[in-house]
């Protein structure tokens, strides 16, 4: 604080500058940082009487910390609030966070590519909106959810022909 490192705003302690934080970070040994990540994730999990935490920051904590029950908590809720918002790019960062947590195959990892995919188109990422798509249509085939499945179909169907791919959208279709 006394050499402006760091500011206090709304009762909390922030770096003044990207580049401050930055250079603190890679000063800081591995075994540090991970256990400063998992002693600010666990201060800023909201009891019972705390106000609401921004699930954005407790994913980031929860991946330094390397914590996947956290990071498959927060990266889908850091998600929805940032795709409410429009900030789709921060979505999909965000369900990429969630997805690198995710065990293969199940239904939470079709989920999260869905939803994936669907933050991708928005942002023009056409080719891994596709390539989403495709591989949640197969993990909802492999469930045995054929109603999931068609929608995933449907969607990449969309996704092949706005991407100029009149093809591969008709045959998602068929």
């Amino acid at each position: 604080l006394a050499s402006g490192v760091l500011a206090v705003q709304d009762g909390d302690y922030q770096f003044r500058h990207e580049l401050a934080r930055q250079t603190v970070l890679e000063a800081l040994t591995p075994t540090r940082r991970l256990a400063l990540h998992r002693l600010v994730l666990q201060a800023l999990r909201p009891q019972d009487a705390a106000p609401r935490a921004d699930p954005a920051r407790l994913a980031h904590h929860a991946v330094g910390a390397c914590d996947e029950a956290a990071i498959l908590r927060w990266a889908p809720a850091a998600a929805r609030e940032a795709a409410a918002r429009g900030a789709h790019r921060q979505a999909a960062q965000q369900l990429e966070r969630a997805l690198g947590a995710t065990p293969p195959g199940g239904t939470l990892r079709a989920t999260l590519l869905d939803d994936l995919a669907a933050e991708q188109q928005f942002c023009g990422r056409l080719d891994a909106a596709i390539a989403a798509r495709t591989e949640a249509a197969a993990m909802w085939r492999a469930a045995g959810d054929a109603g999931r499945e068609a929608q995933s179909l449907a969607r990449l169907a969309h996704s092949s022909v706005i991407a100029g791919q009149n093809a591969a959208g008709a045959a998602a279709l068929d």
